[in-house]
């Protein structure tokens, strides 16, 4: 689909031309692209990329194609993800390989801005109420056990640079922690999180980031 050009970012996202024109059934001519490796740190370096900015580009195409577009690419592992090396400054991505692809419904992608926006702002109260609305638990949850479950598994994230937290352990430990309390993730949601993994290990090895507290929302 074309909205896994990201629409409206420019240069920061492409993804590789079929030309179909000379494809068949039995055989796909894709572009040949020039780009980088995403885990090449020392060729990117070479070429001048701005990492700083390149890890911000790769959470704002994750975003608008997870909340704008709802139709994102669902296996970038590091094989599938390359580094443009046009526009040093304002760098992008170059993905292939789009077998893979998830989507949201509406309701899924409100929930999910609503739990972003109450983990920002350390309200696990709110949490937990949305685990509970979403069902993603029980609905006779203990709230107040979920909320301070949730809590123990959200708070040691706080105020620590990006590079020392593991996006990986923290959402099994979450899915662990809660699990008790029936949670049932839907597959959508299953692609969305291996994505998120993908995407925190590219802006981890791009630069040293740090988590906003509920002070400075």
């Amino acid at each position: 689909r074309d909205c896994l050009l990201s629409r409206g970012l420019g240069d920061v996202y492409k993804r590789q031309e079929v030309f179909w024109e000379m494809t068949t059934s039995k055989v796909m001519v894709l572009e040949r692209i020039d780009g980088i490796p995403c885990t090449d740190i020392e060729q990117i370096e070479k070429h001048g990329i701005n990492k700083k900015r390149l890890a911000e580009n790769g959470v704002m195409i994750f975003l608008n194609q997870v909340f704008r577009d709802n139709f994102f690419h669902a296996d970038m592992h590091p094989g599938n993800i390359f580094v443009s090396k046009k526009h040093p400054e304002t760098p992008g991505y170059i993905a292939i390989d789009c077998a893979i692809t998830g989507s949201l419904s509406n309701d899924e992608r409100y929930i999910l801005a609503r739990m972003l926006q109450a983990v920002i702002k350390q309200n696990y109260k709110s949490l937990a109420q949305l685990f509970v609305s979403s069902e993603w638990v029980n609905p006779n949850s203990n709230i107040i056990d979920l909320e301070n479950t949730l809590r123990a598994c959200c708070e040691p994230i706080f105020e620590k640079p990006l590079s020392e937290i593991e996006f990986g352990k923290l959402l099994l430990y979450l899915f662990q922690s809660t699990r008790p309390f029936g949670l049932s993730i839907q597959p959508s949601l299953v692609l969305l999180q291996k994505t998120l993994i993908h995407i925190e290990g590219m802006a981890v090895s791009y630069t040293h980031l740090t988590l906003p507290t509920n002070r400075e929302v």
